[in-house]
């Protein structure tokens, strides 16, 4: 029995340490570093709602995700993210200016001055 206690350590501490097998690891990896700097949750849901990545988590993976300190909210944000699709957002690197536009005017009329007066 002492021997599998060492081997149930090493066993645990791979488990903690292998990566979120999640389909966007490098977006997984992003909600962890927001969470560990300390944003609050609400900072981190709105962040992964603006971001509208598929987690694409696996029941493993939110256990995980979950012994590494984030909170529920967070979790749901993230299930649910990636889900419904978003409306694009395109930033053009510089709005040009709007063309100028050519109203055509009418042709001045000719208007004769009134008559001289007679002296």
């Amino acid at each position: 029995m002492k021997t599998c206690l060492p081997c149930l350590g090493l066993l645990l501490a791979l488990l903690y340490a292998s990566p979120v097998s999640a389909a966007n690891q490098p977006a997984v990896e992003e909600i962890v570093k927001l969470h560990n700097a300390g944003l609050g949750d609400e900072t981190v849901v709105a962040f992964i709602k603006s971001k509208n990545y598929l987690f694409d988590l696996t029941a493993d993976d939110a256990i995980q995700l979950r012994d590494r300190g984030l909170t529920s909210q967070v979790l749901s944000a993230m299930l649910a993210s990636g889900k419904t699709p978003g409306l694009p957002v395109v930033v053009p690197a510089s709005v040009p200016a709007p063309a100028p536009q050519y109203v055509p005017q009418s042709a001045p009329q000719y208007v004769p001055p009134p008559p001289a007066p007679q002296y």
